[in-house]
């Protein structure tokens, strides 16, 4: 199903309107998710759609998706053609954009504004090129990453206080400059095909324990700090088994105390046999807390499984 969405940004003109629309940064940003268009027989039926973009100053650049294209005759008219099937619409686009990467073979680049220090960008670029390195040579070897794209907001971590990521993109800001920070979400490359709404354990526990190999690595002042706290709240998280994206204090279970559950469970069978079972699971597509365990039973055995599945419903 192809959907035409047209995107008006007329409201740049009048930006009291909105309290909370970033404009004093010089930053858009538009997300329509989970759009849902159920076919007969197919209630989560996915589609590609058009979005087109009408009205964006001329000064300011779409950098949301790299499958854009400026129209020729009408350069403030920009169409979007998702050729696979989706259900979001993101758009993001800032004041003064450039691209920068400290080289031409460098396969990270940046996206940002004229404004921000190169000192920034290449201390942050070293961070993502070193974590990237470091999970493509572990459990990411059976599908790397070879194009990295990294956006920072004309914004302030205080304002908007998050990231995210999508794929070989992350939309982050210049005050997120952490191997911590920055690590967790190049992680989701390989961990943010799992049931979020179900199953978020196995997206963001699997992406923290990706950021704490990089920090053991790179920053093991910071791995402490952070392996100290998790571990503190952790203590009073409900059961990771039983964490939907909804339930009671799910946050702490799904997010901190699955990621410090997957060091135990390193603990218990040691980091080789652990980077072999993360690399099987990318591999094999495993996206369940069932196939999950199957797999740890196969690659170890029965009795580690039931050790690490009681440990998922404490």
């Amino acid at each position: 199903m192809d959907i035409l969405l047209q995107l008006l940004f007329r409201y740049l003109h009048q930006p009291e309107r909105f309290s909370q629309d970033h404009m004093k940064s010089n930053w858009i940003e538009l997300n329509v998710d989970k759009l849902w268009f159920p076919n007969h027989n197919d209630l989560n039926n996915k589609f590609t759609y058009v979005a087109t973009v009408l009205g964006l100053p001329k000064d300011y650049t779409l950098i949301g998706n790299m499958e854009a294209k400026v129209n020729a005759s009408n350069p403030n008219k920009i169409v979007i053609k998702k050729q696979i099937p989706d259900m979001e619409v993101l758009i993001l686009a800032g004041k003064d954009m450039t691209f920068w990467k400290p080289n031409a073979a460098s396969s990270v680049t940046f996206f940002t504004s004229q404004q921000t220090k190169v000192s920034v960008l290449t201390s942050m670029h070293k961070k993502v090129k070193q974590s990237i390195q470091l999970m493509n040579t572990t459990f990411g070897k059976s599908s790397p990453i070879t194009d990295f794209r990294v956006v920072l907001r004309n914004t302030t971590r205080e304002e908007i206080g998050f990231q995210f990521n999508r794929k070989n993109m992350i939309i982050t800001g210049a005050d997120f400059n952490s191997y911590g920070n920055l690590s967790h979400e190049i992680a989701h490359f390989w961990w943010t095909d799992a049931n979020f709404i179900e199953e978020p354990w196995l997206n963001e526990s699997f992406a923290n324990y990706a950021m704490f190999l990089v920090q053991e690595q790179y920053d093991e002042s910071d791995f402490k700090t952070t392996y100290k706290s998790y571990s503190e709240k952790s203590m009073s998280a409900p059961s990771v088994g039983n964490a939907t994206l909804f339930s009671d204090n799910s946050y702490e279970a799904y997010y901190i105390k699955g990621a410090i559950l997957l060091k135990k469970l390193e603990g218990i069978i040691g980091k080789t046999k652990m980077l072999e079972l993360l690399e099987l699971r990318v591999n094999e597509k495993i996206n369940s807390t069932l196939e999950f365990l199957n797999l740890l039973e196969r690659i170890t055995d029965s009795k580690t499984r039931i050790v690490f599945e009681e440990m998922l419903q404490q």
